[in-house]
């Protein structure tokens, strides 16, 4: 069992300044335990990776990013698909609804694909990130990190209903497994946002008053609740 350390773009902060308004990207970092599988050995802790991007180190980042990648490439069994998960509950659950022979691989695997999208990301290449994390997606069927960072790439591709849909896969993964759970406020916040660009604004209040039944006094669903009521003041002033 090890601890990983990862950056998530879950949430994106909008503040109504009069007729602009400022979208902050905010970076969570969380903290959490992982179950070893093949490959562990490969994994070493992504801190220094982290400090590059959010440092806009990109390029050394991104060099790190693909050695760690093609290391675990090495070792992956050409007969098996290969999938990762952060959890045996995870492993045991996929396991036995799956059809195919394969190998569970270290979740460093998975998390190196996540990285790699996070520095497309913040180089503000949205469709080259979203290629990224649909390879994350694939290898890490059970993440609802994966899912949620899905939806705010999407939203930044001004595709939102689909990325309501992601965002709502995400809350549901983080409900049913407990390894998920640190990511359902995040997964609410997410919905929220994609809701408002929907100018469903009731269902987006909702949304962010959840989060914060499990996140209380967070400051991007707090922030994200009165931009709801700055929008909803201008409507009722134009009209």
């Amino acid at each position: 069992m090890k601890i990983f350390n990862i950056i998530v773009f879950l949430a994106i902060f909008s503040i109504q300044l009069f007729a602009a308004e400022e979208i902050k990207t905010v970076y969570s970092d969380y903290y959490f335990m992982v179950d070893s599988a093949k490959g562990s050995s490969l994994d070493d802790s992504d801190d220094e990776i982290i400090y590059l991007i959010k440092t806009g180190k990109l390029e050394q980042a991104n060099d790190k990013i693909k050695n760690k990648l093609n290391a675990y490439k090495n070792i992956f069994n050409p007969k098996l698909k290969q999938y990762s998960f952060i959890s045996k509950e995870e492993f045991d659950a996929f396991d036995k609804n799956s059809t195919v022979p394969f190998e569970w691989i270290d979740w460093g695997y998975a998390e190196a694909l996540h990285l790699k999208a996070s520095v497309e990301i913040a180089s503000g290449n949205y469709n080259k990130a979203y290629d990224s994390i649909q390879e994350m997606i694939k290898i890490a069927p059970l993440s609802a990190e994966a899912l949620g960072e899905e939806g705010f790439i999407l939203i930044k591709l001004k595709r939102f209903e689909e990325a309501l849909l992601a965002y709502q896969k995400s809350y549901d993964l983080s409900l049913k497994y407990k390894t998920q759970k640190l990511y359902t406020a995040g997964a609410l916040r997410g919905k929220g946002v994609a809701l408002i660009d929907l100018n469903r604004l009731n269902e987006a209040e909702i949304a962010f008053n959840q989060s914060l039944e499990i996140e209380p006094n967070n400051e991007i669903a707090i922030g994200e609740l009165n931009y709801i009521e700055s929008i909803r003041t201008q409507n009722k002033n134009s009209k």
